[in-house]
């Protein structure tokens, strides 16, 4: 094959040992912004790279003053949201998985824009947030639903406890996968009823591994080998391959000696495939 043909990979950012990229997500202007929490102690930071790679934005940003967790729980936060120039994080709730908390950063200045600890995300709904405040009445439970203006955290509607309205709002919000243009990984089942066209089912079905996942594009068949070489206890590894039009362009390994596999380590945004390499690097493809 012509040395042109194969796809050249763009290193967009590397974690420390000790770290590992935890989840991205995409700002409405294209930008990549990364969790990253510490192996250690589960501190948990955020940095911001250009679509295609090249450019640094922000990294290592943790929120400073009014903002700031608990520094002993302050591992306890996560991405949540974008919305135009601006991610969203989250806290926890005390001794449970609910979130709690949103902070809205703008990685260009590297500073929270405004931030508020009691209340929790729900939906996504453009240029608004729909949020909830835990409140409670005749001592049971319930939830104070405000739509924020996601760029300066003012209310902008409050339906308070009209369950019905709050319900409606969420229900007109896009899904995350669909609001940030992204394509998503699919586990093959080799059934018949699948959506991947007759070409992508005949090469699936030649790859060394029981375990696939696939993202078909046009020419393009992405898809996720993941193989175990133990069974107690486990030792997956995991490959990354790219074809175009049935050819080998692209393939590197995605992890090694792993207690679980691999799975949902790459994506698909507009022209760019996106992955981590062991948890240690985000790298780009040009498709």
């Amino acid at each position: 094959m012509n040395f042109q043909d194969k796809l050249i990979p763009v290193c967009a950012y590397r974690v420390e040992d000790g770290f590992r990229i935890w989840r991205i997500m995409f700002l409405d202007t294209g930008e990549v912004v990364g969790q990253v929490r510490s192996e250690r102690d589960m501190s948990t930071s955020y940095f911001c790279v250009s679509s295609d790679g090249s450019g640094r934005i922000m990294q290592g940003f943790s929120p400073a003053g009014p903002f700031t967790a608990d520094p002993e729980r302050s591992w306890l936060t996560g991405l949540e949201t974008t919305s135009g120039r601006l991610f969203f994080i989250h806290g926890y709730r005390d001794n449970g998985p609910e979130h709690k908390g949103l902070w809205a950063v703008d990685p260009f200045n590297g500073e929270v824009i405004w931030g508020r600890s009691d209340i929790a995300f729900v939906a996504n709904l453009g240029s608004s947030l729909l949020v909830y405040r835990q409140s409670s009445f005749a001592g049971l439970p319930e939830r104070f639903y405000q739509v924020l203006d996601a760029s300066t955290g003012y209310i902008t509607e409050e339906p308070g406890n009209d369950v019905a309205r709050a319900n409606q709002l969420r229900g007109a919000a896009p899904g995350e996968e669909s609001r940030q243009g992204v394509l998503l990984p699919e586990l093959y089942d080799g059934a018949q009823r699948s959506h991947f066209s007759d070409n992508a089912r005949t090469i699936i079905g030649t790859l060394p591994s029981r375990t696939v996942e696939v993202i078909e594009l046009d020419e393009y068949l992405v898809c996720g080998l993941h193989h175990s070489d133990a069974v107690q206890p486990p030792d997956y590894h995991s490959e990354l391959l790219v074809l175009r039009n049935g050819k080998n362009v692209f393939n590197t390994v995605l992890c090694r000696s792993s207690g679980y596999p691999c799975v949902n380590f790459y994506l698909i945004k507009d022209v760019n495939l996106y992955y981590v390499d062991s948890g240690k690097q985000l790298v780009v493809l040009h498709l």
